[in-house]
C-alpha cells in the first residue's frame, strides 16, 4: 500500500464534512470572517439554511395543531335564540362545517403551506431587489453570491422559530401578536399596514440585518455606508411586498385580517 493510500485512509469523518456545514456554527461567532468564505463559496450553498428553516417551520406547525383546534372550536358561530327550530340537515351542515375549520387541513396544512412560502418566497424577493440594487450601485458580485448571501443572514429566523416553539409548547396557545405588532391596535388601513410591518420586526430581524450588512460589506466594490442603505432599502422593499396579502384581504372582507409569514425575511 502506497503512502497515498495510508493517508486516505487516516481522513477522519470530520474533515470530509463540507465546508459549508460548518458555517451553521460559526456564522454565530466568526460573522465577518465567515461570510467572507460564504462569498468566496462555488456553488449553491443557499439550500442548507433555507431547508433548516422549513425543518423548523414544519415542527412549529406540528405544535400548533393542539392550539389551532382550539381556536378554532371557540371561534364556532354561536346560533342565535330561535334557531332552536332548524332542521336535522341544517344543524348537521353546521355542526360539518366546525369540523372542517378544525381538522387538520385548516390546522396544519394551510399554516404550512403558508409558512414555507413565508420563507422560500421572502428569501427570493429579498435576494431579487438586493443583487438589483448592488447592481445599480456598481457591484459586480453574481446573483448566485447574493442569494447565498440571504439565505445564510436569515439563520437569526431559526432562532426566532425555536423559541415560538417553546413558547406554544408552554402555553398551549398560538402567537397572536408577532413582533411590535401588539403595540398596535388595527383601526383601518393605515394600522394595519403599520401592524404588519411592526410584527416583522424584531430581535431577530434586527440580527438578520446586521448579517446582511456584514456580508454585503465584504463584497467587492461596496462600501460599509452602501452597504447600509443597499441592505435597509431592500428589506424596507421587502416587508411592503410581504403587507400586501394582508391589505387586499382587509380590503376585500372590511373585517378579517390574515397576517403573512416571515423572514416569520
Amino acid at each position: 500500500m502506497t503512502e497515498l493510500d495510508n493517508t486516505a485512509l487516516e481522513v477522519s469523518p470530520e474533515s470530509t464534512k463540507p465546508e459549508f456545514v460548518k458555517w451553521l456554527g460559526a456564522l454565530w461567532f466568526k460573522p465577518g470572517a465567515t461570510f467572507q468564505k460564504i462569498i468566496a463559496a462555488d456553488g449553491k450553498t443557499w439550500w442548507l439554511p433555507l431547508v433548516l428553516l422549513s425543518i423548523l417551520q414544519l415542527v412549529k406547525n406540528l405544535v400548533e395543531i393542539s392550539a389551532r383546534k382550539a381556536a378554532a372550536l371557540m371561534a364556532a358561530p354561536v346560533l342565535p335564540q330561535g334557531m332552536q327550530y332548524i332542521t336535522p340537515d341544517q344543524q348537521g351542515q353546521i355542526d360539518q362545517s366546525v369540523n372542517y375549520q378544525s381538522g387538520i387541513f385548516f390546522t396544519f396544512f394551510i399554516p404550512l403551506l403558508l409558512g414555507l412560502a413565508g420563507i422560500w418566497i421572502i428569501w427570493l424577493i429579498l435576494s431579487s431587489i438586493l443583487h438589483i440594487s448592488l447592481t445599480l450601485g456598481g457591484s459586480r458580485s453574481g446573483s448566485g453570491t447574493t442569494f447565498n448571501l440571504t439565505a445564510w443572514a436569515s439563520l437569526p429566523i431559526a432562532l426566532r422559530l425555536i423559541i415560538q416553539i417553546i413558547g406554544i409548547l408552554i402555553t398551549q396557545s398560538l402567537i397572536s401578536h408577532p413582533g411590535f405588532s401588539g403595540f398596535i391596535t388595527i383601526q383601518g388601513r393605515a394600522t394595519l399596514i403599520f401592524s404588519t410591518l411592526l410584527g416583522m420586526v424584531d430581535l431577530f430581524f434586527i440580527l438578520q440585518l446586521i448579517y446582511m450588512i456584514i456580508g454585503t460589506a465584504h463584497l467587492g466594490g461596496v462600501t460599509t455606508r452602501k452597504a447600509i442603505a443597499t441592505v435597509v432599502i431592500s428589506l424596507l422593499l421587502t416587508m411592503l411586498l410581504s403587507a400586501i396579502p394582508a391589505f387586499v384581504s382587509y380590503s376585500i372582507s372590511g373585517m378579517n385580517i390574515t397576517r403573512p409569514c416571515v423572514v416569520e425575511t
